[in-house]
């Protein structure tokens, strides 16, 4: 990682609010002050020239490739996603990760979906996995 666009670039751990670039181009928003599960991320940003829409909950990540295309992008909680003929619009929001390798063949892992894997998912590649929601932790932690 660069930096968090802070003026101390010496942190270890991201802050709960911000953006940074990673070595490989990927830009990457994370919101998370308010509810450390994640904030909302309704915003619309330009990153490579690209403008890019998205709605989702606590983090956004988006590389493009040499040839301006997305090549790789995840998010909590997405509703949807939008950049240069790239549109992702969900019926409900999905923990989703997406990569387009460079022979073309893509892939992608969605958690938190219900039901079949939507046709705007589809569109982009056959090639779903479904992760399990993990259990939430108990409130209170019992001692023994």
């Amino acid at each position: 990682m660069t930096h968090w666009n802070l003026p101390d670039a010496t942190h270890a751990m991201p802050p709960t609010e911000g953006h940074t670039v990673l070595a490989d181009g990927t830009y990457v928003r994370v919101a998370g002050r308010t509810n450390s599960a994640g904030d909302p991320i309704n915003e619309t940003f330009t990153w490579k020239g690209h403008t890019v829409s998205v709605d989702a909950i606590g983090v956004v990540a988006v590389r493009f490739g040499t040839d301006g295309k997305v090549s790789a992008m995840a998010a909590g909680g997405l509703k949807s996603f939008k950049t240069d003929g790239f549109e992702i619009a969900l019926p409900e929001r999905v923990d989703i990760a997406f990569i387009k390798k460079p022979n073309g063949k893509a892939r992608g892992v969605l958690q938190g979906l219900t039901g079949d894997v939507p046709a705007t998912l589809l569109a982009l590649t056959p090639k779903w996995q479904r992760l399990a929601v993990p259990p939430l932790l108990p409130s209170k932690i019992e001692s023994h």
